[in-house]
């Protein structure tokens, strides 16, 4: 009876675990695209909607991080490598230059 009970709860762990991968892997995506979506940036008079954008990426990939360590823990728990997604250190790295780009030309903004 007990036996049963374990594996139910294996089982539910593992369906949680596969629901919270897909989502995880959809905002990843997410974030591609909207790293894409900067290199057509291009108006200085719409730096702070920019700089509103380059907030709200760092933040997901500071959420999806977090998330990642769920996940890591999930799969450790159940006794499964942890699964790496190195595309959350290169979404960092590229969004850091349109970060100082736009800080930047803020400050540039605010001063004239």
């Amino acid at each position: 009876m007990k036996q049963k009970s374990l594996e139910q709860d294996r089982i539910e762990i593992i369906g949680k675990l596969f629901l919270k991968k897909k989502t995880f892997t959809e905002n990843l995506e997410k974030i591609k695209i909207e790293l894409e979506k900067f290199r057509e940036y291009n108006t200085k008079r719409n730096e702070d909607e920019y700089n509103r954008n380059v907030a709200n990426i760092n933040n997901e990939l500071a959420n999806l991080t977090n998330e990642l360590r769920e996940i890591n823990e999930m799969e450790v728990d159940l006794d499964d490598p942890p699964t790496e997604y190195p595309e959350i250190d290169k979404y960092k790295a590229d969004i850091k230059p349109f970060e100082e780009l736009w800080k930047v030309v803020k400050e540039q903004m605010q001063k004239t």
